[in-house]
């Protein structure tokens, strides 16, 4: 029998396990063929529900699924981290030294948001990319927040390009529905040459953001972000 091992039940993952079940039914049923899905997390989070969580105020749980609920049954959960790929033997290891041979294998771990990478931006920065405590945390410093200026900052390589415009224009709407908005100065800063990379949406983009008096640098490459005088 021979067998297709996915590691990772987020989206890409979970998608291409339930589409691969589908158009390999008889395969699988007449035991020619296995799909194996591992995936170590509790849930399925769906990543794009954090925008909500950090911008409206959203519950988690909204945007989390048990993995079982959203993988075809016919491809096999196994529900333990991996730790090592063993090329040479096409195998998987996990749960502290398990292994399963493999055929096929697709590695569908996603990535991972790093400010770490650029000196002083974690310690000054908040990141709803990363997870979605971190998402709520972005919701609370909004809700508190009163008086001043907000950046939103984007640096290369970023997990999703529409995220930063819709996160400057999702809290100029809060800042206004809170009757702040005069009192807080939104600033979007990109490495792009403009607002948004595809031109025929920042067409769009740029004179609503110049509309709304939000205020815009390109260009804008980040060496390093000084935590304590609150500069980049």
């Amino acid at each position: 029998m021979k067998r297709i091992a996915i590691i990772g039940a987020g989206t890409g993952g979970a998608i291409l396990a339930n589409a691969l079940s589908k158009k390999l039914k008889s395969e699988i049923k007449a035991g020619r063929l296995e799909i194996v899905v591992l995936d170590g997390s509790e849930s399925h989070v769906y990543q794009p529900g954090n925008i909500d969580i950090a911008f409206r105020g959203a519950d988690p749980k909204t945007f989390r699924r048990p993995h079982t609920q959203l993988l075809n049954r016919n491809a096999r959960l196994i529900e333990k981290p991996v730790s090592r790929i063993d090329l040479d033997n096409r195998a998987v290891i996990y749960d502290g030294g398990t292994r399963i041979g493999y055929d096929y294998l697709v590695v569908a771990t996603g990535s991972i948001a790093s400010p770490e990478i650029i000196p002083g931006l974690a310690e000054a920065s908040l990141n709803f990319h990363r997870s979605q405590e971190d998402a709520a945390r972005v919701w609370e410093a909004l809700s508190a927040f009163r008086r001043g200026r907000i950046v939103v900052l984007t640096a290369l390589p970023h997990k999703c390009p529409p995220s930063p415009v819709e996160a400057v224009f999702l809290i100029d709407e809060l800042m206004r529905k809170r009757g702040i908005r005069r009192e807080v100065e939104i600033v979007y800063a990109t490495p792009y040459t403009r607002a948004y990379p595809a031109h025929g949406i920042a067409d769009v983009v740029e004179p609503e953001m110049e509309r709304r008096n939000i205020i815009t640098y390109t260009l804008f490459n980040v060496e390093y972000v000084d935590a304590s005088a609150k500069k980049i």
